[in-house]
């Protein structure tokens, strides 16, 4: 998410790992946030960017990508890919060029975070998407649901009509949780038929 780091996602990784299906979990750090501040011996920060910067994240998302299915144990055909704001449009652009990217849940997207915009990348990703957002989110408004109707989503779309909360905010949102952790979790199990 804009300006957060990896550790925004530690309970809902946890969850992840520990549900029935155990699933393995990376958490990364976008260029310009958390631990990813240093490259090449300068430090960088997403307040100096411009859209060409930002678009580069998913060069980040290749790299996590990459590095998990080298790992011992992991499917390459089984990755779901999950972000938050800006990281659910980066999530979805990087996933739009990588068929084998399972399923993608995106939390909060926007048409248009800091020039990654969606609207046109979400036709072109042909596996299960879900999205949830909430429906007085003063950042993505209207933004999820008008991803949805592009490409039909049914009951993948979850609005909580009475929160305001955006992005990886939402698993600190008392009246979304646990419950939006388990349907998360319950999308993912039935989008890897477990």
């Amino acid at each position: 998410m804009f300006g957060r780091d990896r550790n925004e996602w530690n309970t809902f990784a946890s969850n992840l790992s520990n549900s029935t299906n155990g699933y393995a979990v990376l958490s990364i750090d976008l260029r310009g946030h958390g631990e990813s501040i240093n490259q090449n011996g300068k430090t960088i920060s997403f307040q100096s960017f411009t859209p060409p910067d930002f678009s580069k994240m998913v060069l980040d998302v290749k790299a996590a990508k990459q590095f998990l299915v080298a790992q011992k144990n992991i499917s390459p055909n089984n990755i779901a890919i999950v972000g938050a704001s800006i990281g659910a449009n980066v999530a979805l652009k990087y996933s739009a060029s990588d068929p084998s990217v399972k399923a993608v849940v995106l939390q909060s997207p926007g048409l248009n975070y800091e020039g990654i915009a969606t609207s046109a990348v979400i036709t072109e990703y042909k596996n299960p998407i879900y999205i949830a957002a909430a429906g007085k989110d003063p950042l993505a408004g209207s933004d999820p649901q008008a991803l949805c109707s592009m490409i039909n989503c049914g009951n993948h779309l979850k609005i909580y009509q009475d929160s305001s909360s955006h992005g990886t905010y939402m698993f600190l949102d008392k009246s979304l949780n646990p419950l939006l952790n388990k349907l998360i979790i319950s999308w993912l199990d039935t989008a890897f038929g477990k």
